[in-house]
């Protein structure tokens, strides 16, 4: 949760797990265009180090963006509060 959004772990109806990014409620239009930008700008990028986005859409007027899901056992926050944040990072 953060700035006007939540991810979600989802599962598409094949059964994947996905992370499903959408707006909290009266999040602003700012927020609203800042997420259907991000949507386009991760849709071009085809890059190991970016997530890809894998759909997008509309339900009850809140759009909301699937994205692949990188499953890891520790939190950001978890791998960044080491001596060394890089340290076992895979390099491409």
């Amino acid at each position: 949760r953060g700035g006007g959004g939540v991810v979600f772990l989802a599962r598409e109806p094949s059964g994947r797990a996905v992370a499903l990014k959408t707006l909290l409620p009266l999040a602003p239009a700012a927020v609203r265009e800042r997420l259907l930008r991000e949507g386009e700008l991760a849709a071009r990028a085809a890059h190991p180090g970016v997530v890809a986005r894998l759909d997008r859409g509309e339900a009850d007027g809140t759009p909301y963006l699937v994205f692949e899901l990188l499953d890891s056992e520790r939190t950001l926050e978890q791998a960044l509060d080491g001596e060394d944040p890089l340290a076992g990072a895979r390099l491409v």
